[in-house]
């Protein structure tokens, strides 16, 4: 359901020269998760016989996450391509 507006967001603050690079590092880092997740949840579960850490790690990323937002974000306009970031939107 969230899925959507997820290359929206990069699309929107990248601006259309630099929405490639930003969606790749985007993608590039949330893959991130599906490999160091299960391999952490493993190794917890291993040492605690129980997914209570791992639970409780996921609860604290997704917290983090939403906080990060929240603090972080606030208007969704783009980023580069403005006056003051030519040099940094021709990364075609």
């Amino acid at each position: 359901m969230t899925g959507s507006g997820l290359y929206a967001f990069a699309q929107t603050l990248a601006g259309p020269r630099a929405t490639g690079t930003w969606t790749g590092m985007q993608n590039g880092f949330a893959n991130l998760a599906g490999v160091i997740a299960p391999a952490l949840t493993g190794f917890l579960v291993n040492r605690t016989g129980n997914f209570l850490a791992a639970f409780a790690i996921t609860a604290a990323v997704s917290g983090a996450g939403s906080l990060g937002w929240v603090l972080a974000v606030r208007r969704l306009e783009q980023v580069f391509g403005t006056p003051e970031h030519r040099g940094v939107a021709a990364i075609n």
